[in-house]
């Protein structure tokens, strides 16, 4: 089954709904659940004309996006009420952030460590646990476009997603970067960055936790490596 990412979905900023980043297949039953979050029931009223296992999937991306700006389009014929599915899409979001805020509190807590919350706009959630006594760097942490946790040191910065499903994933990464158990590689060739991967410790090898790539590779040409791990 194909699939698309939709990136700040459109029309969200200005119309005061979060923007998403959400990878879904092109079926009308996996468009309306993943971008208004309806249940299945929902979606077969919403879509009367349209079978699961069908592939319209522009006409169902051009009904969400009508949606999103608050208009009636041909999905609504049978269910209008798009004031009641916005806000229940933004007290999702909502619930996503007090999650992600508690994660990286717990996380925190866990190892001991002093963590702030920082006001801003560009993004849902931002927070910082300075350099201190078992961090020997400064840490970001945050959630934007709904469901993407952030995790941002040293020029790195990732956009794992989707929340909740990574959650054990990036509990196994942050408890890492304390222990020294997950560790940032830098490749780079003639003096420019091309790649960024965090790696975590599974048994006795490393795995990709997240790769950052930063420029084109030039093959056959041997890439320097740079090792960078919490020293404290």
């Amino acid at each position: 089954m194909e699939a698309i990412h939709l990136h700040n979905f459109v029309g969200c900023r200005k119309h005061s709904i979060r923007p998403m980043i959400i990878t879904v297949d092109i079926t009308p039953t996996t468009i309306a659940v993943n971008s208004f979050g309806l249940l299945s029931a929902d979606v077969m009223v919403s879509f009367p004309l349209l079978q699961p296992d069908s592939k319209p999937g522009l006409q169902c991306l051009l009904w969400a996006r009508e949606r999103a700006l608050g208009r009636t389009c041909a999905a609504d014929f049978n269910r209008i009420n798009l004031r009641r599915d916005t806000r229940w899409v933004e007290s999702q979001l909502l619930n996503f952030e007090n999650e992600v805020e508690k994660l990286f509190r717990a996380f925190a807590a866990k190892h001991g460590l002093r963590i702030e919350l920082k006001e801003q706009n560009d993004l849902e959630l931002l927070m910082t646990i300075p350099l201190q006594e078992g961090l020997s760097f400064e840490l970001n942490l945050g959630l934007q476009n709904g469901d993407e946790i952030n995790i941002g040191f040293k020029d790195f910065w990732s956009y794992i997603f989707p929340y909740p499903s990574v959650k054990s994933h990036v509990e196994t990464l942050l408890d890492g970067i304390v222990t020294g158990d997950t560790r940032l590689v830098t490749k780079s060739q003639f003096g420019r960055t091309v790649s960024r991967t965090l790696e975590y410790l599974e048994g006795d090898d490393w795995a990709i936790g997240y790769k950052q790539i930063s420029g084109l590779k030039v093959p056959f040409i041997k890439s320097r490596m740079e090792y960078f791990s919490n020293e404290s």
